[in-house]
């Protein structure tokens, strides 16, 4: 199933996503998230955190909830820290990248992959 298309400039659903050390504090990540949400526009419709851990990406619990919930129509995206939040291989996050396009969803980003 395909996640709702809204025309471009429309108000989007979006879950904040962030990550945490074992009995670490995600408040400060999890406003920076939430403050491009708005900004941009959106609105945060949930807020889910995984524990940092060396497994893949799609064995987060969280993480897994988020794309079944953009798969499904129920949200428009996901907003998170840096691309680290998703992954530091590069073939596992274009792999991502490449998922969100493929819907259309949004991936934002607090702090932009971009070169300077």
């Amino acid at each position: 199933m395909l996640a709702l298309k809204q025309p471009r400039g429309a108000e989007r659903r979006i879950i904040a996503y962030a990550l945490t050390d074992t009995g670490g504090q995600v408040d400060h990540t999890l406003d920076a998230v939430r403050r491009l949400i708005e900004a941009q526009g959106h609105t945060v419709i949930h807020e889910l955190t995984d524990v940092r851990a060396p497994h893949a990406l799609r064995r987060r619990p969280h993480w897994r909830e988020a794309r079944r919930l953009i798969a499904s129509g129920f949200a428009d995206g996901v907003a998170v820290l840096n691309r680290d939040a998703l992954s530091i291989r590069d073939d596992e996050y274009e792999e991502e990248v490449a998922w969100f396009g493929e819907r259309p969803a949004l991936l934002l980003l607090v702090i932009s992959e971009a070169a300077p």
